[in-house]
């Protein structure tokens, strides 16, 4: 079945020129949703996202309890370092959604 969905899913039919691209040829995709089924299989991520986002709202919260006391400069860091990580998680997968465009694109080009 696997390998009946990969011939099924034919990179020739889009430009591979955004991240649009990409979902588009995802969805509804039985190649990719086996990958996904094995690959994050442990993995919900929606909750994941969602668990996420609100570690900052919590921090926020705490930091806002905290108001003016000794313990407001810690939150404050982990609330900052927080932001920092999440700022190189979408770099980083932006950049990684751009190789894999760009190796699409040389794909498309080479067939």
């Amino acid at each position: 079945a696997l390998v009946k969905a990969q011939r099924e899913f034919l990179l020739e039919d889009l430009s591979w020129t955004s991240s649009a691209d990409l979902v588009a040829a995802a969805e509804e995709n039985l190649a990719v949703q086996y990958a996904e089924k094995e690959s994050f299989h442990a993995i919900n991520v929606e909750q994941t996202f969602k668990d996420l986002t609100l570690c900052i709202d919590l921090a926020q919260l705490a930091l806002t309890a905290a108001g003016k006391r000794q313990c407001s400069g810690l939150i404050l860091s982990i609330a900052a370092s927080y932001q920092e990580v999440v700022f190189e998680c979408v770099g980083q997968s932006c950049r990684t959604v751009d190789i894999c465009l760009e190796s699409l694109r040389i794909h498309k080009l080479m067939k």
